[in-house]
């Protein structure tokens, strides 16, 4: 990931990445959101499925998405990730930043009831 960060100019253009099944952790994560938050970034479409990212590191790419992308990103999946009502709050803020956000991907997580009803209030909004 190092080698694709010296790459600036090709950062910029991409806007579609697939980390999925990677075990990101806590590097993984600072890395993902330096690369949003210092090469403007156009990232459009992110896979983050199967990382077992949890709340925490998922909480840090959720903001720097809305802090950077928030008028590109249109795709995101954080299927498979460990992540429960604690962390929905930072996706509905997602979902009200996001104008062109029109899938969001939270299968096999452990959401209840609050927290799907947070998020999914502000779908109908969206």
């Amino acid at each position: 990931m190092n080698t694709i960060i010296k790459n600036a100019a090709l950062l910029k253009q991409i806007v579609f990445i697939d980390l999925s099944y990677n075990k990101l952790g806590i590097a993984g994560t600072e890395i993902i959101c330096q690369y949003m938050a210092e090469y403007n970034c156009g990232l459009e479409h992110i896979n983050l499925e199967g990382n077992n990212l949890g709340n925490n590191n998922a909480k840090k790419i959720i903001v720097a998405i809305y802090e950077n992308l928030d008028s590109k990103i249109r795709y995101l999946n954080l299927g498979q990730n460990m992540l429960n009502d604690d962390i929905s709050a930072e996706l509905t803020i997602l979902i009200q930043k996001s104008e062109y956000l029109t899938v969001v991907i939270l299968y096999q997580n452990q959401f209840r009831n609050q927290g799907a009803g947070l998020m999914m209030s502000e779908i109908k909004k969206h």
